[in-house]
């Protein structure tokens, strides 16, 4: 669980933020609560990734990227990097808009960050 508040201290793009208080209706940032199920519903698995850097998030983010890291070992170890944010490389190596298996790949994701939230939130 985190916050608009603690989203917006953690300086995201202004494309993340503006999405997010808009698909929430709201005009500001504020400290009601707030599930990574819902920031997945409202602005998809990429903008969810880049929330995970929340400080209320970090051992949900741990989590996801050591997923990540080892849906991609191997085949893509070269280009995945070694940091804890590789749930935002891996949203935009596999979008949900892209061909079938990346599909796949992108709905895996969501459903695990989703199953993981649930666990650790």
């Amino acid at each position: 669980m985190t916050t608009l508040n603690e989203i917006a201290a953690a300086n995201p793009p202004k494309e993340i933020m503006r999405d997010l208080l808009k698909a929430l209706g709201k005009d500001a940032p504020d400290d009601d609560p707030l599930t990574v199920v819902v920031i997945l519903d409202a602005i998809g698995l990429e903008g969810a990734a880049w929330c995970l850097r929340a400080p209320s998030l970090s051992k949900l983010s741990h989590a996801f990227s050591r997923h990540c890291r080892s849906m991609v070992a191997g085949q893509h170890s070269a280009t995945c990097p070694e940091t804890a944010w590789d749930a935002q490389w891996m949203a935009r190596r596999f979008p949900i808009d892209g061909p079938s298996t990346d599909f796949a790949v992108a709905c895996g994701l969501r459903a695990r960050l989703a199953a993981l939230a649930d666990r650790i939130e």
